[in-house]
């Protein structure tokens, strides 16, 4: 399997400061190409949001230069990237926790990773940065947002017509770095040469319809290379046509056979 990326970043219409960090890494192995792409979304209503997402990208980064190279010969490398991913959002989540504790500060952010190799995919997220898989005709959001309205909806106590007028949509149910407690969410699967994904930041998704984003990941499928990445650009002058006023980011994963 090989892969076309694009990413975008933008500060939007009315924030200072940029508080959203991207990654995208590969790596040629002897079974093939391997990938990590993710985004780490500072939280914006907490000081040094910027500081979070960037050191939870940073200490990604790490891992796949580091620790790639050991557990990709094993057979079971699946669940030995699966251990050792959850160790470093784990142990970042630690390290920022108690940056905050000891400075009396507040900082936190999302994260959303996916790695590829050998037609798998490995999901870790924590907040409400998403993760979407295109893939013969058919759109469908992987991830779910740990938000109040999503687990109000969840429990039965409110309709999506009613979360998107309660004006809490936003609010997160947990983050990186912010509590002492932390769950991040996990997922696998399989993967087909048709297949996008796309990982982007609530900034990026705010002020689009789910149809507008499928027609996107469609056009992004059939498209040439030479164009895919203003592809992204479009959707956010789109974006900030609407006047969205958070971080705008997103990422792009085709999915090709391995010439």
């Amino acid at each position: 399997m090989e892969y076309w990326t694009s990413y975008i970043t933008d500060v939007g219409t009315y924030r200072k400061t940029n508080q959203d960090a991207l990654l995208i890494k590969m790596a040629k192995t002897s079974s093939g190409t391997a990938l990590l792409a993710a985004i780490a979304d500072g939280v914006g209503g907490l000081k040094c949001g910027e500081l979070a997402s960037n050191t939870m990208v940073h200490d990604l980064a790490e891992w796949f230069e580091k620790e790639l190279p050991v557990f990709i010969k094993f057979d079971n490398w699946m669940e030995s990237a699966k251990t050792s991913l959850l160790a470093v959002v784990r142990n970042t989540h630690t390290k920022l926790y108690d940056y905050m504790q000891k400075r009396n500060i507040q900082l936190g952010t999302t994260v959303a990773l996916l790695f590829l190799f050998e037609n798998r995919y490995l999901i870790i997220h924590v907040g409400d940065t998403r993760v979407y898989r295109y893939d013969m005709c058919d759109m469908c959001q992987l991830t779910k947002d740990h938000t109040y309205v999503q687990r109000e909806i969840d429990a039965g106590r409110m309709t999506i017509e009613e979360a998107k007028n309660c004006g809490r949509e936003h609010i997160l149910t947990q983050c990186i770095g912010f509590s002492p407690q932390m769950i991040p969410d996990i997922q696998t699967g399989t993967v087909n040469t048709s297949s996008i994904f796309l990982i982007c930041s609530d900034g990026f998704r705010n002020s689009v319809t789910n149809m507008e984003l499928k027609e996107t990941l469609k056009r992004a499928g059939n498209c040439k290379q030479d164009i895919f990445d203003q592809i992204l650009q479009n959707t956010v002058n789109l974006i900030k046509e609407r006047g969205e006023k958070d971080n705008i980011s997103a990422l792009f994963i085709k999915c090709i056979q391995e010439r």
